[in-house]
């Protein structure tokens, strides 16, 4: 049942790379392959968010989706530069990412409570 929720959920996010890849101009085929490739990272990534092994992970059978906050950067990207300047500032922004988790704690003062999800994480 788990399972095909997710492939539910993932299936809607799916227009993302596919609004990038009709705009990189990519072939029928290669827009196949780049949607297997993105089905086949989604699945991994619910995998490592799973596992219960050191700060990877929520230890939740969550689904991971591509968002729309990509959506106009990955845009101007590929009309600029094309698919690699996507990846490439795909893989910065991940690396962002990881650098704010680490102080996430320490700028919550910061940041409006709809922005920081601490609704569902309070201790309080």
């Amino acid at each position: 049942m788990s399972a095909g929720q997710h492939v539910g959920v993932i299936a809607i996010f799916l227009v993302y790379p596919l609004i990038i890849a009709r705009q990189a101009g990519l072939t029928p085929d290669e827009t196949t392959n780049l949607l297997q490739l993105a089905i086949v990272v989604m699945a991994i990534a619910v995998v490592l968010q799973s596992l219960p092994r050191g700060p990877v992970g929520s230890r939740f059978l969550a689904p991971s989706i591509f968002t729309g906050v990509y959506l106009a950067p990955s845009l101007l990207a590929v009309k600029s530069g094309g698919l690699p300047l996507v990846w490439g500032m795909t893989i910065f922004a991940g690396f962002v990412e990881i650098a704010l988790s680490r102080v996430w704690s320490r700028l919550r003062p910061f940041v409006p409570p709809e922005s920081q999800g601490s609704w569902c994480f309070s201790s309080g």
